[in-house]
């Protein structure tokens, strides 16, 4: 629409210049503020998990928050996506002994997504929430390990699959809880 009216009151070259900056504006918007969709395993169908806001039925895997931001991670958007895991793990109903984070739609990540991933795994390692990584690409992978987001998280905490990386934050959340259970040594 704005590139008619300045058809209309400038002429058809600044229009069509208008009209490109504008979309390129809007593009660099929507991309800044990627949805991030909290997942839930699908009853009956064994490794598949589905988006809580789109699906009915699914269910929590108790204990574990499993994200997935629906847009490839960058400088524009990396904080916005770190803000949102912190605020379900804070806001959680019940309390969430790990996150999976699946990365299924990142090539690459940039310097600043390394870093805000890294902030996210070292705030939830100070909250005892361990932050598994599953679907690193291979790029992603080799950034990960330059920029030491792989150190901050622990090689052991990344896999090649969601089930995979699921059925890890299932045994950290069957886990007794640290200061919980038998106390040590003799009694």
């Amino acid at each position: 629409m704005l590139t008619l009216l300045g058809v209309i009151v400038l002429d058809v070259l600044p229009a069509l210049i208008l009209g490109v900056v504008i979309a390129l504006l809007l593009l660099v918007y929507q991309a800044s503020r990627p949805r991030v969709s909290m997942l839930r395993a699908a009853p009956g169908v064994t490794g598949m998990f589905a988006d809580l806001s789109r699906h009915r039925g699914i269910v929590p895997v108790p204990g574990v928050l499993i994200v997935r931001p629906d847009a490839p991670l960058f400088y524009a958007n990396a904080e916005m996506v770190r803000d949102a895991i912190e605020n379900a793990v804070v806001s959680s109903a019940e309390p969430v002994r790990a996150v999976v984070l699946v990365l299924d739609g990142n090539d690459n990540l940039d310097i600043t997504s390394a870093d805000q991933l890294s902030k996210l795994a070292g705030g939830q390692a100070a909250r005892n929430v361990p932050l598994g990584l599953a679907h690193v690409h291979g790029p992603a992978l080799a950034m990960a390990e330059r920029s030491g987001l792989l150190a901050r998280v622990g090689a052991d905490h990344v896999f090649p699959t969601t089930p995979a990386a699921v059925a890890w934050a299932q045994s950290v959340a069957d886990a007794p809880a640290p200061g919980l259970g038998s106390p040590a040594g003799p009694g």
